[in-house]
């Protein structure tokens, strides 16, 4: 049985079957967040800084070691 492989769009989410319009939402939240992860790692800031800075509770920030 062949597998059948097709190229995908700039958009995963599009992919994934969202509309146009909520796929678009969800790649520029994605972006977003990893703007926010590489300016946390670039800061060497903690979860708890970070999420005072980004006006967020702790939980909401997830700061991975590298």
């Amino acid at each position: 049985m062949a597998i059948k492989i097709r190229k995908g769009s700039p958009n995963a989410f599009h992919d994934l079957g969202f509309s146009s319009v909520e796929a678009e939402h969800l790649r520029v939240r994605a972006e977003l967040m990893l703007a926010f992860e590489r300016l946390i790692a670039r800061r060497r800031l903690t979860q708890s800084r970070a999420a005072k800075l980004l006006g967020v509770i702790q939980p909401r920030v997830c700061v991975t070691s590298r």
